[in-house]
């Protein structure tokens, strides 16, 4: 079980490495340095998530199916677009049980997320209610009434500065039942709010995007032309841009540009200790012109692929004489 507290990331993989609620691939669309801080308060039955991010992003996240949760915007200028919806300050996402979708956002961006075990949120919601309160069988946003929500992110903020300000004091069981207490019943209440809609294209743009992704992921290395893209999803171009710019806020192409970058920076940090040049696997990922490429790739990472290669040797030496010592 991972501590309460607050870390901060220089790098997107170990930001999403980090979010143990959801598998997520996170592609950076446009240039700048990424940082991001997390920052977690884990009580005994619900975990609060306190996120910054510093640069627009697209990612596609998958929930852990053993987990009930719901996210939602912290800040007033929220620049988040959760499943084809721009959400504002007062929205909550109650997410269905291991359920995908994108999440994009605009530019600098405030999120926070509370999960725990279905069963906890289902037992909260009949001991407050009468009822129990079950993840839905798809995303749902939520309006709930101005005092209500005002509430849940009142408390999370004070959880949040509380992690990073006395990660030790947090330990305390009084301390941390307390601080359940609330946050259990303000979520409670918030959930329990009537005004409610489906997540944004749930349904044909939605089935489009997973469509797309999945034919994505069987070809990682190749750049498919958008006709043989729609051929295989089985829509017009005009459909297919469309969907990617209300989910991702990009065209097809560009995300598949997006994406392959994305993997020749993890092949380049993974490969410290075997032999490799940048060549092979910007080759292998389908840059063939390999000045384009790297230029690209500072761009969106803020180094060389030569430099991320040279530092993950480094790692992997200092790893090997570790263990040799």
């Amino acid at each position: 079980m991972a501590a309460s507290g607050g870390v901060i990331f220089t790098d997107a993989e170990d930001f999403v490495g980090a979010l143990q609620e959801a598998r997520i691939e996170l592609v950076v669309t446009s240039p700048g340095v990424f940082w991001a801080r997390l920052t977690r308060v884990v009580l005994p039955d619900l975990d609060l998530l306190a996120i910054s991010e510093s640069l627009p992003r697209t990612a596609y996240i998958e929930w852990r199916p053993e987990r009930a949760c719901v996210a939602f915007p912290v800040c007033a200028d929220s620049s988040s677009v959760w499943g084809g919806v721009r959400l504002q300050r007062g929205h909550l996402v109650f997410h269905s049980r291991g359920e995908r979708l994108h999440q994009t956002t605009n530019g600098p961006t405030e999120w926070g997320v509370v999960s725990m075990e279905p069963k906890r949120l289902a037992a909260a919601g009949r001991v407050l209610t009468g009822r129990d309160l079950i993840a839905p069988p798809s995303g749902r946003i939520l309006r709930p009434p101005r005092r209500d929500i005002a509430r849940l992110l009142r408390l999370h903020a004070a959880a949040a500065r509380f992690a990073k300000q006395q990660p030790k004091l947090i330990l305390n069981p009084e301390v941390m039942r307390a601080m359940q207490h609330d946050l259990m019943e303000a979520l409670v209440s918030c959930l329990g709010s009537e005004r409610e809609r489906g997540l944004g294209g749930w349904g044909r743009h939605k089935q489009v995007m997973d469509r797309f992704e999945h034919i994505l992921a069987a070809s990682p290395a190749m750049q498919i032309p958008v006709p043989e893209l729609c051929a295989a999803i089985g829509v017009s171009e005009r459909t297919l841009q469309s969907c990617c710019t209300e989910f991702l806020r990009i065209s097809p192409s560009r995300y598949q540009r997006l994406r392959r970058l994305r993997l020749t920076h993890l092949a380049l940090r993974a490969l410290g200790s075997a032999p490799t040049s940048v060549a092979g696997v910007a080759r292998r990922y389908g840059f063939s012109e390999l000045g384009r490429f790297a230029e690209a790739y500072r761009a969106i990472f803020g180094e060389t692929p030569s430099t991320t290669l040279r530092r993950a040797k480094e790692s992997a030496r200092a790893k090997s004489f570790s263990g040799f010592a």
